[in-house]
């Protein structure tokens, strides 16, 4: 966790070459959209859904991960393509310069880009019911639909982009990544395990 933390959104936005006046929204995977399970065609469904309520001036929709090759359908919102990025740093200003980070997995035992784009200080919308659960709490530090439920997807987006203080959802996101995924909580975690073995417990 100690290797993703918080840019200035502005900052991140100018060195990624990104708009300023935009709600952006990511989306990342390996593969990018060819493995189902990462859901991918829920967040079209769901982007599609917002059509009518979101002008298509005013957000962009980010992915990487993909390859170059990859051709997206229509959804109203302009794309902008990072493919395959073996950068850290770049990833982490691209989860600093997003509004929030959409993780429409169907299965999924942790999500680690979810975890990196909260450490970011980035809210993630995301499905209840598969390993983010752990890892998003509701409408504190981003929005867990209902399993598969495009209706409800869409809706935590919306929520999501509209918030009225995004500052603290984004301070939210970071100390959730903190409070669990840094290196002295995960070793406190570890010597309780360690210490109640001891214990008999």
């Amino acid at each position: 966790i100690l290797n993703w933390r918080p840019i200035e959104k502005n900052l991140a936005r100018k060195e990624l070459n990104l708009p300023q006046n935009l709600k952006l929204i990511i989306f990342g995977a390996v593969g990018g959209k060819k493995d189902s399970r990462k859901g991918f065609e829920l967040l079209e469904l769901a982007l599609k859904y917002l059509k009518n309520m979101i002008k298509s001036d005013e957000v962009n929709l980010i992915i990487f991960g993909g390859k170059k090759s990859d051709v997206f359908p229509e959804i109203n919102f302009k794309i902008l393509k990072f493919n395959e990025i073996n950068n850290d740093k770049i990833l982490q200003k691209l989860y600093s310069a997003a509004d929030v980070m959409i993780v429409p997995s169907k299965l999924e035992t942790f999500g680690q880009t979810a975890t990196e784009a909260m450490a970011c200080g980035t809210p993630v919308v995301a499905f209840n019911n598969t390993g983010l659960s752990d890892i998003v709490e509701h409408k504190k530090n981003g929005y867990l639909a209902e399993l598969l439920d495009i209706d409800d997807l869409a809706k935590g987006i919306l929520w999501t982009l509209n918030h009225s203080d995004q500052k603290t959802l984004s301070l939210n996101a970071r100390k959730r990544a903190e409070n669990i995924f840094s290196e002295e909580a995960v070793k406190k975690k570890y010597l309780n395990i360690y210490n109640n073995l001891l214990l008999g417990k």
